[in-house]
């Protein structure tokens, strides 16, 4: 089947899931365990979460793996695309901080920052003196390693994307 049949034939699969009202548009049809809806796209051969594909629509194009899709309605279901909007990782986590909307495990409750985290693993001294090891150039392994993290971990609290200054003030 030619792309632009798939495209079309997934538009109307999709939208056909879509209860649409005066406010937000919301998903019907298959969910992730966490809240977002899932739709099993022939253009793509495979699932791609709902929101997602309503701003590809909305678009005319592919995302990229950089590009989140975030909610201004904070509504999962959500796929009205004037209430989605594109950003980056580290805007979708501003933004559902700013919103106070992160979440312990099993999606209970308000997520509490910082070393009040039951999660966390590191105090804000550490995360201090890892953003000084990074700047001064050592390595994300060679300082992941010293405090029991991931690389991926370092890299992230050296962008400010985790322990950001403004989870650390809660």
């Amino acid at each position: 089947m030619p792309l632009e049949q798939k495209i079309a034939r997934d538009e109307v699969r999709f939208w056909g899931f879509v209860r649409r009202g005066d406010g937000c548009w919301e998903w019907t049809g298959s969910f992730r365990r966490d809240g977002y809806g899932r739709f099993a796209s022939t253009e793509l051969d495979d699932w791609i979460q709902a929101h997602r594909f309503s701003m590809r629509l909305m678009l005319g194009r592919v995302l990229t793996r950089e590009e989140c899709v975030c909610h201004r309605c904070d509504n999962r279901k959500c796929v009205r695309p004037d209430h989605l909007f594109i950003g980056t990782l580290t805007d979708n986590n501003r933004d559902t901080a700013s919103k106070g909307r992160q979440w312990l495990q099993g999606g209970k409750g308000k997520m509490v920052a910082g070393e009040a985290n039951p999660n966390s693993k590191l105090t804000a001294v550490q995360v201090a003196e890892i953003r000084v090891k990074r700047n001064a150039g050592q390595t994300l392994a060679s300082i992941g390693k010293q405090y029991g993290v991931t690389a991926q971990a370092v890299w992230q609290i050296s962008r400010g994307e985790n322990w950001s200054e403004s989870a650390c003030q809660n």
